[in-house]
């Protein structure tokens, strides 16, 4: 539904997907798809360059096909590593970029994918969403929740803009990815915290700051109506 969407002319997507659902590697063919329709700049944001590097340029999936490889055969012209820049024959660039250092203006970016948004600095997609705006480019974001925090906030207005954004939550329960059975034999084990499960697994914005002292009584006499 995503790729189907963006193929009909979405210029913002929100996927509120679980934990190893494949958020990344969904957006990453998407982006390299749209690379080769439209020339121009392409850029992969993560909360830290360190952790981009370490997801895609040097990342695999679970069958151990490498993401760059993803890119047709024959296609990359030049590869910078320490930049972590692709260039392609048809003429656009990939980028992977950190936005701990809010060092995002200066660039003119056609397509953006931001990746553990909830985790990133949301000042970041303030200072790129007018380049977008004026070049119509499209930016689609890609993270597991956090919280009630600025990614909670972006769920809910793309869940209200339904004619401008593509907004998908997934579970373990929509995908099948993961053994439900698993999780709570984790959970039972003490492996991880039910709380925690509920936001890894269950796309749950209400975790929080895991081990906050009343953060689930809140939640409890909030779901009672008693706020």
């Amino acid at each position: 539904p995503f790729m189907r969407a963006m193929d009909a002319g979405c210029k913002r997507a929100a996927l509120i997907w679980h934990r190893r659902a494949g958020k990344d590697l969904t957006a990453l063919q998407w982006a390299i798809k749209a690379s080769a329709v439209r020339k121009g700049g392409y850029y992969y944001y993560f909360p830290t360059a360190a952790l981009g590097r370490k997801i895609i340029w040097e990342g695999k999936n679970n069958d151990g096909f490498r993401f760059l490889d993803y890119f047709p055969p024959n296609s990359i012209i030049r590869k910078n590593d320490t930049e972590m820049i692709i260039e392609t024959v048809w003429g656009s660039h990939f980028r992977i970029v950190g936005t701990d250092n809010l060092d995002v203006v200066g660039t003119n970016p056609v397509g953006t994918v931001w990746s553990e948004y909830a985790l990133q600095d949301p000042r970041a997609w303030q200072l790129v969403q007018p380049i977008l705006r004026a070049n119509g480019g499209w930016a689609v974001f890609c993270y597991t929740p956090r919280g009630h925090n600025h990614g909670y906030d972006l769920y809910e207005i793309a869940r209200d803009h339904p004619g401008e954004w593509f907004c998908q939550r997934l579970t373990i329960d929509d995908t099948q990815a993961i053994s439900r059975a698993e999780v709570e034999a984790d959970i039972e084990a003490g492996i991880i915290t039910k709380r925690l499960a509920q936001q890894e697994y269950w796309c749950d914005f209400t975790l929080g700051q895991e081990g906050s002292y009343y953060g689930q009584m809140l939640d409890l006499i909030a779901s009672r109506g008693q706020i």
